[in-house]
């Protein structure tokens, strides 16, 4: 499909051609965020167009090639359940940054909408740990 997409970029880039993840993929446990994605006008529900596609990619294989001069410090928190984009890549990246102040946690269990508000005070914990690990490496820091 790449090299289809490169194909025709320069006569149709702009036509919605790729399908966005299936909702379903990213709230998948959770019906009111799903819901408030669905009816957030902010949020480009269509076609993801061939230029944007490509865009991506390319962005994705620069970012991959410049890690090892990456010098400032890196903190990338993720979840193993993430069906959007892969924990094992950002291991991958991780390891090839230049920074010597860099780490990263995986969490079990977290999917890729790590930050939303739980309903429950035992729901919302969820959240609450992500917010003390990042702001413990913070105050390390400053």
């Amino acid at each position: 499909m790449k090299v289809a997409g490169k194909a025709v970029r320069p006569i149709a880039g702009r036509f919605p051609l790729i399908p966005p993840n299936e909702l379903g993929d990213l709230f998948a446990d959770d019906p009111l965020a799903a819901a408030e994605y669905t009816d957030d006008i902010r949020v480009y529900h269509g076609n993801l167009r061939i230029s944007t596609g490509l865009s991506l990619l390319e962005g994705l294989k620069t970012i991959e090639g410049l890690a090892p001069q990456f010098q400032t410090p890196i903190r990338i928190l993720h979840g193993d359940q993430d069906r959007i984009t892969s924990h094992l890549k950002s291991v991958e990246w991780i390891n090839k940054a230049g920074s010597v102040d860099k780490s990263i946690e995986i969490y079990k269990g977290y999917q890729h909408v790590m930050f939303k508000v739980g309903r429950t005070p035992e729901e919302d914990a969820h959240r609450q740990l992500l917010f003390k690990d990042r702001d413990e490496w913070l105050l390390e820091r400053v």
